[in-house]
């Protein structure tokens, strides 16, 4: 057990857990209390529980962002001040590992934040505090990033090759000027045929390499693809 002064890491590991948690279980009894979510992700391949809309919105828009390598929800126990505190999500993006909590913008500033900003520090970890609010306001983004991870998800258990299919969608888009349709890569009256295809559209989007256009509407046949 680590201590500082009124800060205690209560999960018994090294210093090599802060650098590197592992998802804290949410007991059923807790589940019931909030707002659960739970889904496999991508950069967090395991069942990821989110204790609120806005944490699991956020977990979609930590898909979205091809600089976030990887996070965990519920990434450690701390004990504050007496009281039993879990963070929301450490999330390693380029260079820098930074601990999250998402609060609604009423709950700001956040009270434990003094304690915590200068403890992580220790360790070349910082701390951030976001609003409910702003992930609300890309509310459809998060949702449709939701759904193409469920998709990509499933395919990587079935082990779909999209490497080929992957070259022949860029050189089509580095040819177009104003972007393709995902309509025109993806057979809408037969969308198992195609399926390979909408897995590799979806790759590449994920890797940051094409971007959908997914803020203002809902992903369909008519979402633009462009580099």
């Amino acid at each position: 057990m680590t201590k500082n002064k009124l800060l205690e890491v209560m999960t018994d590991k090294s210093v090599d857990f802060l650098r590197h948690p592992v998802c804290h279980h949410t007991p059923l009894s807790f589940r019931r209390k909030t707002n659960y979510y739970e889904q496999i992700m991508l950069k967090h391949p395991l069942p990821s529980p989110f204790h609120s809309l806005a944490e699991y919105l956020h977990g979609g828009l930590l898909e979205a962002d091809p600089s976030v390598q990887s996070y965990v929800p519920q990434p450690y126990q701390f004990k504050i001040n007496g009281k039993r505190y879990i963070p929301d999500v450490f999330v390693i993006r380029g260079n820098q590992k930074i601990v999250m909590e998402i609060k609604p913008e009423a709950q700001t500033p956040f009270h434990y934040e003094q304690y915590l900003e200068p403890f992580l520090h220790k360790y070349q970890i910082r701390f951030e505090v976001i609003t409910n609010e702003s992930i609300l306001a890309q509310e459809q983004k998060a949702v449709n990033w939701l759904k193409i991870v469920q998709v990509l998800v499933a395919a990587n258990k079935s082990r779909i090759r999209t490497t080929q299919l992957q070259d022949e969608i860029m050189s089509k888009l580095l040819m177009s000027d104003e972007g393709i349709e995902l309509g025109d890569f993806i057979d809408s009256g037969d969308r198992q045929r195609t399926y390979a295809t909408e897995v590799a559209v979806f790759r590449l989007a994920h890797a940051g390499l094409i971007s959908l256009a997914l803020e203002q509407s809902d992903l369909g046949f008519d979402t633009v693809l462009s580099l």
